[in-house]
């Protein structure tokens, strides 16, 4: 595996906690790929001289926007060239801006989803998650009608290409993560073990227990 890549695992990993988001919907594998398959892990990385697109996950303008650059034009996202951690944080602000334009239910997997938003834009993700929810469409029945659109402004050219490469990086960074990655601040143990293939609802259930044991156990002991 790319070791240039690999060397952003516990900045993804810190940030995430920063940010309080779940590791089921921000898997550590997810942020790899994606800087897989931008990058390659160059926190300067730019396509081309006139590009738009800047950094470690080449946000470019739109996205920019959204997560609150100003308005600069292909300048917008300027800032983020060479500061790869900031980029990770500009990434994870986008993503959960837009969580429910791809975190829904799907026979696709997670990665597929969020490489609609990142690739097509906040107005892609709702069209194809709107055909998926109301059956007019699969995925990539979806996907095939975004890329052939009759509409300009709504046409993603590419955009199977995009989740193809996506869907190849993620599994490899998911092999990764499990076999090479301590994530910072984790202990692993029997029982870290013993729930890893559990339901996330079944972790959260156990966190609120455990919050109520602890709310119970200070009441008696300010009594």
């Amino acid at each position: 595996m790319s070791q240039t890549v690999a060397q952003w695992a516990d900045e993804l990993q810190e940030v995430r906690q920063e940010m309080e988001l779940g590791w089921d919907s921000y898997p550590i594998a997810l942020g790899l790929a994606f800087i897989s398959v931008e990058s390659n892990g160059v926190p300067t990385a730019r396509k081309f001289p006139a590009s738009q697109f800047y950094g470690l996950l080449q946000m470019g303008r739109p996205a920019g926007m959204d997560v609150g650059f100003a308005n600069k034009g292909r300048k917008t996202t300027e800032a983020l060239h060479g500061d790869g951690l900031r980029a990770i944080q500009c990434w994870y602000q986008y993503m959960d801006r837009y969580r429910e334009r791809w975190l829904y239910a799907s026979d696709v997997g997670l990665e597929l989803r969020a490489a609609v938003l990142w690739k097509g834009g906040a107005g892609t993700a709702r069209r194809i998650r709107d055909q998926v929810r109301s059956g007019a469409m699969d995925f990539w029945q979806a996907v095939r009608w975004i890329e052939t659109h009759p509409n300009k402004k709504v046409r993603i050219s590419n955009l199977s290409a995009y989740l193809r490469r996506m869907q190849r990086a993620y599994p490899q960074w998911q092999e990764w993560v499990e076999k090479d990655y301590e994530e910072v601040g984790v202990t692993p143990g029997p029982e870290l073990a013993a729930t890893a293939s559990l339901p996330p609802w079944i972790g959260q259930l156990a966190e609120a227990l455990l919050g109520k044991a602890w709310e119970t156990i200070e009441k008696r002991m300010t009594v």
